[in-house]
């Protein structure tokens, strides 16, 4: 919420203008995947999206391990890694690249004028 008032210098009155809005968003949130979690997830994000021949999770865990690749505990890669890897980073990438929402939800203006004081 926001609030302000002002004393107009020209008019005798105070202006007081009230917003109430929310916002939503994904920019506070800073990500914990490590540099190695990342080149895994792009590598396969690349062998699975290819336009031409894209490529099972079976066929992704045999070149992942014949390229000497490990999951990020340490063990041989399985297709059930790969498809871990693959569906978790593209929710992360969703999350990551979702848009900002804001609502204004209540706007308010008020103008007052202070009574004229009879002598």
């Amino acid at each position: 919420m926001f609030c302000d008032y002002r004393i107009h210098p020209y008019i005798n009155c105070i202006l007081f203008v009230s917003i109430t809005f929310t916002v939503i968003s994904t920019n506070l949130w800073k990500s914990n995947y490590s540099s190695y979690q990342e080149e895994l997830y792009k590598k396969i994000y690349d062998l699975k999206s290819n336009v031409f021949t894209p490529v099972g999770y079976r066929k992704i865990a045999l070149i992942l391990n014949n390229e000497g690749y490990k999951t990020p505990r340490g063990s041989i890669f399985k297709n059930n890694h790969v498809h871990s890897i693959y569906k978790k980073g593209n929710i992360r990438k969703e999350r990551i690249e979702r848009e900002d929402i804001v609502e204004i939800l209540d706007i308010l203006v008020q103008v007052c004028y202070p009574q004229m004081k009879i002598r």
